[in-house]
């Protein structure tokens, strides 16, 4: 056997080479792993949205307030028939903090946050004028609600709602409580079955003022995507909000909140309807957000944004 070259040593060389091996084995198994979570989460996801359809409970519920049936019948043929189990356990297991909103106060965001707003400095001024809410605190929200649309979230809205609503029978709420239970919630505790109880009426609200804008605003439901929470558009509105506070600034004979111009002019119109004026005190302010999210949080993100964009100007 041929001795080693004296410019190597032998014990640091099969020491790199097992540091390489362990290295890329570390890779393959985290690839491995991942790929089976993956898989496994949508055999569970898809398994239990399978097994639940939409209660008739629900459907009479509709039809009672006032929706046709041959509306129902539309907004729930397929793929629409079925409940989403896993945007219930989101919606009623979320739990925000500080740190979500932290990473819209970073000097990138910020950036971001500065060059949009000049971008369109006349469209956010025109609006301010009218409104008399600050262009920066409208480019605020816009940037933390969809990053100015590029982030409105992909669950199609109509299945949001009707899984929400669809809390409201007593059998789909036991499958519910038992899958939060394996999830590793206390179904038990009142603060549960409290939110439980809200989510299907509000989901409930939601779901028939949504219904109703298909043929009022000629909204296409089954094309409709938002958020997990069922908010959509560039302000992320939920259905009523966009019913009572949509703008059409541009003019072209409907409200869409994918265009900067609607969805600007709707979030003002949201803050001034809701008692947004000139020369506001902070701590009012602040109040007047949470109209808009009721979250202490969000409000401290936006106007705290919006104090930074001013100074920079």
């Amino acid at each position: 056997m041929a001795p080693w070259p004296m410019a190597v040593n032998p014990v640091k060389f099969f020491n790199q080479r097992d540091f390489r091996a362990r290295r890329i084995v570390r890779k393959h198994l985290v690839l491995i792993i991942s790929c089976c979570v993956l898989i496994l989460f949508s055999l569970f996801r898809d398994g239990f949205s399978a097994n639940i359809q939409i209660p008739i409970t629900l459907k009479n519920n509709l039809s009672k307030s006032g929706i046709p049936q041959k509306e129902i019948q539309a907004c729930f043929k397929a793929p629409f028939d079925k409940i989403e189990v896993g945007i219930i356990l989101k919606n009623v297991t979320h739990k925000e903090t500080l740190a979500d909103y932290r990473r819209f106060l970073t000097e990138k965001t910020l950036r971001k946050a500065r060059k949009y707003l000049l971008k369109h400095v006349k469209i956010f001024s025109e609006i301010e004028q009218t409104f008399h809410v600050p262009k920066e605190v409208i480019v605020s929200i816009l940037l933390v609600e969809s990053s100015f649309g590029e982030n409105g979230g992909n669950y199609p809205v109509l299945s949001v709602y009707t899984s929400l609503a669809s809390l409201s029978d007593k059998d789909v709420r036991k499958k519910i409580r038992r899958i939060a239970a394996k999830a590793g919630e206390d179904v038990r505790a009142k603060r549960f079955r409290r939110r439980l109880d809200r989510k299907a009426k509000w989901g409930f609200k939601e779901l028939r003022c949504l219904i109703r804008l298909k043929e009022e605003r000629k909204i296409d439901l089954s094309a409709l995507r938002g958020s997990w929470a069922g908010a959509f558009g560039m302000p992320q509105f939920i259905p009523t909000s966009f019913d009572a506070y949509g703008v059409d600034w541009d003019g072209d004979g409907r409200v869409n909140l994918d265009s900067l111009q609607d969805a600007a002019a709707s979030a003002a119109n949201y803050l001034y309807r809701n008692g947004w004026k000139k020369f506001l005190a902070h701590k009012e302010a602040l109040r007047i957000i949470k109209f808009y999210n009721l979250s202490h949080p969000y409000a401290t993100t936006i106007l705290g944004m919006s104090e930074k964009l001013k100074k920079t100007r």
